[in-house]
């Protein structure tokens, strides 16, 4: 539901965020990602990317400001060194949080034995050329940067084709520690 893009320490992410009516997301989830008119109120202006002490954060899907808050309480305590942890918000999400050393990407895993967890999945000690993607508009960013656009440009020509993206770009940076 939006479009965030990492690189040279710089997290870039859209503005669109919709004010979802869950039982229409629920729906929407199930039939073929089709969007309703009753999904919920659209902002173009909305804050994406968050910067709390040290880190940079950006979460794309379904989340609260509950949500974000318990995020970065986890990802800056011991409690990260477990990989996963149980969270209140049982819609799906996708995050990168960046401290200037490592980059981390979690996500939400529902199965039998991980019920309404985040999960680590993946940690990158990213180098200064690499550019890391999450959400909606994706495979749309990732072909405008193969193309030869900046990280601003990828997101900006994402919002012709991705619904859930539009052409407001925000960024934060954290500075590389190593």
């Amino acid at each position: 539901m939006t479009t965030v893009i990492f690189k040279d320490g710089t997290m870039f992410a859209d503005s669109q965020a919709t004010e979802l009516n869950v039982d229409e997301f629920k729906l929407f989830l199930e039939d073929n990602k089709k969007i309703s008119k009753n999904m919920g109120k659209t902002f173009y202006d909305f804050k994406k990317i968050y910067k709390k002490d040290n880190l940079i954060y950006s979460i794309s899907g379904c989340w609260d400001d509950n949500t974000k808050e318990q995020l970065v309480t986890w990802y800056s305590s011991n409690y990260f060194r477990r990989r996963w942890f149980n969270y209140s918000l049982c819609l799906p999400l996708c995050a990168f949080i960046w401290d200037g050393k490592v980059l981390g990407l979690i996500e939400t895993i529902e199965t039998k034995k991980f019920k309404n967890k985040w999960i680590l999945k993946k940690i990158y000690k990213p180098q200064k050329t690499a550019i890391y993607f999450i959400g909606s508009g994706t495979k749309y960013a990732r072909k405008a940067i193969r193309d030869g656009a900046t990280a601003v440009e990828a997101i900006e020509y994402a919002a012709k084709y991705d619904l859930g993206t539009n052409n407001v770009v925000q960024s934060e940076t954290v500075e590389y520690k190593y």
